[in-house]
């Protein structure tokens, strides 16, 4: 059976329709937008913090980069350096204590230095290593990574990304130490055509540690820093690796902010170069992480929309209410006149109140037809008890 709605129903819907809808509409919508704005916010915060742990980190290489030219600062200890290497005379005692000792020296200028090695070039005269720590039998130039590359080129300045320096290998137990190196070219004091040999230094992470503390102590992402074999130099905790074959294939296009699927999350990824180094600095940051955060946001809007619904709900039932009382009341009276009851009353209706309102009305005067019994269908009305006795007596 069809269900029939009442006047009142049909009202208070319409107000529910035209008040709630547009609400619930106009709040949702708001919230997106303000989620939006959030994520585009902290994802150019991400972005700025990247590029300033990039630019601290390539100014603390250029930093180490002047470090390695301390040779160049003393021209007896470049001497030294360079003595009797196109001779083929070997190093004596006192020029290798005097190294040493400057070597411990710079060594004590920085913290984060581990180890300082000097390499004569192959072919110029006898070969000389010297170096703080203990030197592998056999340890030849030829055998570090760096050389081939570096002796092919002009450049005065090498790096070597995140490795285990060479003293290390003999050390069985406990956690392999890692180090970057810098290697300066060396040339003989006399000319800056030939190359006598190369002064490295190595590094450990100390100071990096140091810049990437201060910046992942913010709880608006995590940091930390690849280099070009996307292997990782720095990270407070361990990497996803499903996040480091992301960043890898996203290197290609640009260091913008970039939204990928990480762990089935939408997860906002940043990445920033270092420079000569070839690292990258990479920040990431669930957008879940964004969407708690302003989740009191979000409760306050759902609760202010809640109290709003309901007092539009009982308001728009006091309205229809009042709309449609005197339209049923009057619904009432005129089914009672059709049953012919004309006993009814209607408290101060149109007429009356015109009355009233004209100014040349009598208050003292009978209303017209106030008093007057109702007419009787088919016949005139009675004039009254006299009219009555009249018609009796004939």
């Amino acid at each position: 059976m069809k269900k029939i709605w009442t006047f009142k129903q049909k009202l208070v819907l319409t107000y529910v329709i035209f008040i709630v809808l547009p609400m619930s509409v106009l709040g949702l919508g708001a919230y997106r937008l303000y989620s939006q704005a959030m994520e585009k916010k902290v994802s150019d915060f991400v972005q700025q913090v990247a590029v300033s742990t990039s630019s601290n980190i390539e100014m603390y290489i250029r930093e180490l980069e002047q470090f390695t030219l301390m040779p160049y600062y003393n021209r007896e200890l470049q001497d030294m350096l360079t003595a009797g290497t196109a001779a083929g005379e070997s190093p004596d005692a006192d020029i290798k204590l005097t190294l040493e000792k400057n070597f411990s020296f710079w060594q004590s200028q920085r913290g984060s230095i581990e180890n300082i090695t000097y390499f004569s070039k192959p072919g110029e005269g006898a070969r000389r290593i010297y170096s703080l720590s203990y030197l592998l039998p056999g340890l030849s130039i030829e055998q570090m990574p760096w050389y081939k590359t570096f002796d092919n080129t002009d450049a005065l300045l090498a790096t070597l990304s995140l490795h285990r320096p060479e003293a290390s290998q003999l050390v069985q137990n406990g956690e392999p130490l890692q180090v970057f190196s810098l290697i300066r070219r060396i040339y003989y004091t006399s000319t800056i055509l030939n190359t006598a040999g190369y002064f490295q230094v190595d590094f450990t992470l100390e100071d990096i540690e140091r810049i990437m503390s201060r910046v992942n102590s913010e709880k608006n992402g995590s940091f930390f820093v690849l280099d070009a074999d996307s292997q990782v130099v720095y990270a407070d905790d361990p990497v996803n690796p499903e996040l480091l074959a992301s960043v890898a294939g996203l290197q290609a296009g640009g260091d913008g902010p970039r939204i990928i699927d990480l762990d089935k999350r939408k997860t906002i990824v940043v990445q920033h170069p270092v420079g000569k180094m070839g690292w990258t600095v990479v920040g990431y940051v669930p957008v879940s992480r964004i969407v708690s955060g302003i989740a009191s946001v979000r409760n306050s809007m759902l609760l202010i929309g809640i109290v709003c619904i309901a007092i539009a709900l009982a308001v728009s039932t006091g309205i229809s209410y009042s709309m449609t009382k005197p339209i049923y009341r009057l619904i009432s009276l005129i089914k009672r006149v059709e049953r012919e009851d004309f006993q009814i009353e209607y408290d101060n209706p149109p007429a009356q109140r015109a009355r009233t309102a004209d100014p040349q009305h009598h208050p003292h005067e009978p209303a017209a037809g106030r008093d007057d019994p109702p007419s009787v269908p088919g016949g005139d009305r009675p004039q009254g008890k006299r009219a009555a006795g009249a018609q009796i007596a004939d």
